[in-house]
């Protein structure tokens, strides 16, 4: 029998194991080989997941990325009529009337804003979300949720709010926090600026 990681098939009536090594034995013998074959070919496994684990840490904490973390006190800060805070810069996303993200960056922090558009641009359709995220983010079918944005040492720099619930934070070669746009929903509509509760 041959047997290609638990696939099994017959070969001279002998079996044959190929896990990361093969071996032969007659059938109702060597089955303390194949068991201790088994766990050698599992260690190997386990090494290389343990191997690889290491790799990726180092690779993040080199890369200096940051991330978010839930935080529900942050959509009634935005989402209400009251002024925006006066200690961040505010950025959006996507339409006005209908933002795929908004991010408020702590003023003073070196901050790439890449493609994001500083919120004056459109206050008014931002003013029209607010409100609607006020009154009616509950009964949205995307809902908003609120996060902080933190650096790669774990310091809040910000806020971020949006339907889509992860994000890329990192540091620029220049020492920036850089966050990524996220992507717009899928739409079925053929109006591409509305894309509606």
């Amino acid at each position: 029998m041959n047997i290609f990681l638990f696939s099994k098939m017959v070969y001279n009536d002998h079996i044959q194991f190929f896990y990361f090594e093969s071996f032969r034995f007659e059938e109702g013998t060597g089955m303390k080989t194949h068991w201790a074959s088994m766990g050698k070919a599992l260690a190997v496994v386990i090494s290389l997941v343990a191997i690889m684990g290491v790799f990726s840490n180092s690779y993040a904490k080199d890369k200096k990325f940051g991330r978010i973390q839930y935080n529900p006190d942050v959509i009634p800060v935005f989402g209400s009529a009251a002024p925006l805070p006066a200690n961040m810069d505010i950025y959006f996303s996507g339409p006005a009337d209908r933002p795929y993200a908004v991010i408020g960056i702590i003023k003073g922090t070196p901050f790439d804003p890449n493609i994001w558009r500083p919120i004056s641009e459109e206050a008014e359709n931002i003013g029209k979300w607010r409100q609607m995220i006020h009154d009616y983010n509950d009964m949205l079918a995307r809902p908003y949720f609120g996060y902080d944005i933190l650096d790669p040492d774990g310091k809040v720099v910000g806020k971020w709010i949006s339907y889509q619930r992860e994000t890329v934070v990192k540091m620029t070669k220049e020492n920036k926090i850089t966050v990524y746009t996220p992507d717009g929903p899928r739409r079925f509509s053929d109006d591409p600026q509305r894309i509606g509760p």
